[in-house]
């Protein structure tokens, strides 16, 4: 019966590490658009030269949308193309996903300023995003978490 218990708060613990994860990717969306201006407007460097420093961060190893676009030839097809098949599987909202979109549009394809005031854009609604993720991870995470415990109780009281 112990392990029913258990059980259920596990899978309440699962539920609720989704909307978690969600704002990892956030956290880590909002680091590479962070290096990516900075690698824009300290050192002028290519979308693939930014892939390539922001792959060999530490921090940044276990990302895999970062290992997918290191994975393909931005220097050759651009980097709209390869960002948006590295988009496509992540849990992005719309919102999000469009606002990623129109940021990679514009990265090496226009000057210096116009990238570095993308980025800021874009750092600035990823941050807005990434607090509303966080907030809303809170309170799923207990919902479902509590939810899995509660579930557990009766499945004992069922069996019982």
């Amino acid at each position: 019966m112990i392990i029913v218990m258990a059980g259920m708060l596990f899978l309440g613990r699962i539920k609720a590490s989704w909307y978690e994860e969600r704002v990892r990717l956030l956290a880590s969306m909002c680091t590479f658009v962070r290096m990516a201006r900075e690698s824009i407007a300290y050192l002028s460097l290519p979308p693939d030269g930014i892939v390539a420093a922001a792959s060999g961060r530490q921090d940044m190893k276990n990302v895999a949308f970062l290992r997918e676009l290191a994975a393909s030839d931005i220097a050759s097809e651009g980097f709209l193309t390869p960002w948006s098949k590295a988009l496509s599987s992540l849990p992005l909202n719309e919102d999000e996903r469009a606002l990623l979109l129109s940021w990679g549009a514009v990265l090496g394809k226009s000057d210096r300023d116009s990238q570095i005031f993308s980025c800021d854009g874009a750092l600035c609604a990823l941050e807005k995003f990434k607090n509303d993720a966080a907030a809303e991870a809170s309170k799923q995470g207990r919902m479902w978490t509590s939810l899995g415990a509660i579930g557990g109780v009766f499945a004992v009281i069922m069996l019982v």
